[in-house]
């Protein structure tokens, strides 16, 4: 009776169906490890008074006091504005830049696949690289920009600090952003343009359907779950960008381009408030564990479609 008992669970759990899981083991420890425990601990620290000037308060329980500390401080709703500005005017433009290079990419061209390269090319330039050459053209006096503006006529141009400038400064960095940005979405959703039949294409020219009847009626309904995980994941990206941003105004000037990324830094930092940095933290791992849930949650519903 036991054999047949044993022999009828070995048949149900079929060791082999384990393996996958134990192969996930060792990234699953390192994810618990380093996600979990140091975002607890990040969390700890922001109902303390730790500080690096402060070493002997370091431990003593303050409860509330660094969030309150934090919505009171207007430069960090002066980051607050500008996350969501950066967030509501780079998602969406990158995503319609995206797919205006994808739906021309995804025509019958020669050297397509030499096109694709270019278009790539600054999602594949090193993050610091494109900081740091982006910054050299908008320099002053020695800048690109500025020399070609002065030799078209404009001298009043030659010394202008376009990165200086609480004007030209936050557009110029999103700008850049979408340079940078556009390319991702454009190879996501010429991914995604590749998966339509081209028989729908060909059903609906048949019918008499323009250009834009096609991609009203096929484009975007069948091309609606991918650009909904692009969005949602560009989103996401969004609310975490630090070194564009740092390398090219250093959240300045005044506060103009200042995100909660570099808020947070500031306070962890130069100001050496690390208790009030990690309620900054635990309030941006808040919105994006409601971003990451509902993008998880998209993906798994598409699938269960598929």
């Amino acid at each position: 009776m036991l054999s047949r008992l044993s022999d009828e669970i070995r048949v149900r759990i079929r060791p082999w169906r384990l393996v996958p899981f134990a192969m996930l083991l060792p990234a699953a420890f390192l994810l618990i490890l380093l996600n979990m425990l140091t975002s607890s601990y990040g969390i700890y620290l922001s109902f303390l008074d730790w500080s690096f000037f402060r070493v002997e308060r370091r431990f003593e329980v303050v409860g509330l006091n660094n969030y309150y500390a934090l919505f009171t401080d207007p430069v960090f709703h002066t980051a607050v504005k500008n996350t969501l500005i950066w967030s509501t005017v780079i998602v969406p433009s990158s995503f319609l830049v995206g797919l205006y290079i994808a739906l021309l990419l995804n025509e019958e061209v020669k050297a397509k696949s030499v096109f694709r390269t270019m278009v790539l090319m600054p999602w594949a330039t090193p993050l610091v690289v494109a900081a740091v050459a982006w910054s050299f053209i908008f320099a002053p006096d020695i800048g690109p920009l500025n020399d070609l503006l002065f030799r078209l006529g404009m001298p009043q141009m030659k010394y202008l600090n376009w990165l200086g400038n609480e004007i030209f400064a936050f557009p110029i960095v999103m700008g850049v952003q979408i340079w940078r940005w556009a390319p991702f979405f454009a190879i996501t959703l010429l991914a995604g343009l590749q998966a339509i039949p081209s028989d729908f294409y060909d059903a609906a020219e048949i019918d008499g359907a323009g250009v834009i009847e096609r991609f009203r009626y096929i484009t975007l309904p069948l091309l609606f779950p991918v650009a909904t995980v692009v969005l949602l994941q560009g989103l996401i990206w969004s609310f975490h960008n630090f070194t564009l941003v740092f390398i090219m105004t250093h959240g300045g000037p005044g506060n103009v381009s200042e995100l909660i990324t570099i808020y947070l830094w500031r306070q962890a930092f130069p100001l050496a408030h690390v208790a009030k940095a990690a309620s900054v933290g635990a309030i941006l791992m808040l919105i994006l564990a409601i971003l990451g849930t509902a993008w998880v949650l998209k993906i798994l519903g598409q699938e269960t479609t598929e």
